[in-house]
C-alpha cells in the first residue's frame, strides 16, 4: 500500500499527491500481452474518487 502524500525530491511534478479526498482524479489504464497485436485500452478517461 502506498502513502497517499509522497514525499522525495521533485514528488510534486512526478507523483500524484492524493491530498485533497474531496476531489475525483482523472487517470487512464492499458493492459499488454506482449503479442505486439490487440493491445486492450480504455479511450475515455476514469475518476478515481475517495469515499
Amino acid at each position: 500500500m502506498r502513502a497517499l502524500k509522497t514525499e522525495g525530491e521533485n514528488v510534486e511534478t512526478q507523483d500524484i499527491q492524493f491530498t485533497d479526498k474531496g476531489k475525483a482524479y482523472p487517470f487512464g489504464i492499458s493492459v499488454f500481452d506482449n503479442s505486439q497485436i490487440n493491445h486492450l485500452y480504455h479511450d475515455q478517461p476514469l475518476e478515481l474518487k475517495f469515499q
